[in-house]
């Protein structure tokens, strides 16, 4: 054979092999974008599925307490002045707060809410530990509006929850 016709199909089987290539690697990479089009995807509804179960988590976090007790929490934790008698019902949802860790005593002894018919001021006794400033937080749109207008006795700026 001739070199020029050997020449020529050397040229050519080349170009076929590297066209055939080129459309082997172009169909991988089409092939690897869809891939990575479909894992954004599902990080994408993993992501709303875990937004989803945090809201349930929360809402579940949040109404495992009454609003009762609730409203004796948003007073020590956002008011310098909570004044409260400690009858019965008073001293159980106090017990629970201290008991479950939402509250502790101010001056680090302990804090007991006795009932001697006085009124105490329960915001200088205890403060809030930092799951109890976590709940108060969590249940920010609950605060009673009597607490969000004593603009003189608020103990922190209610914008910073």
């Amino acid at each position: 054979m001739d070199t020029p016709i050997i020449v020529a199909m050397i040229s050519l089987f080349g170009s076929i092999a590297l066209a055939m290539l080129n459309f082997f690697l172009q169909q991988r990479m089409r092939k690897q974008e869809e891939q990575g089009r479909q894992t954004a995807q599902q990080l994408n509804q993993q992501g709303e599925r875990i937004a989803e179960q945090q809201n349930l988590i929360n809402t579940l976090v949040a109404y495992t307490m009454s609003s009762s007790v609730f409203r004796h929490l948003a007073g020590i934790a956002l008011l310098k002045t909570y004044n409260l008698r400690f009858g019965e019902a008073n001293r159980r949802e106090m017990y629970f707060l201290r008991d479950h860790g939402f509250i502790q005593p101010r001056d680090g002894s302990f804090v007991d809410f006795v009932d001697d018919g006085r009124e105490y001021n329960v915001a200088g006794m205890a403060a809030t530990t930092p799951v109890g400033e976590l709940y108060v937080k969590l249940r920010k749109n609950e605060i009673p509006p009597e607490m969000r207008n004593d603009i003189q006795n608020l103990r922190v700026d209610l914008s910073t929850l």
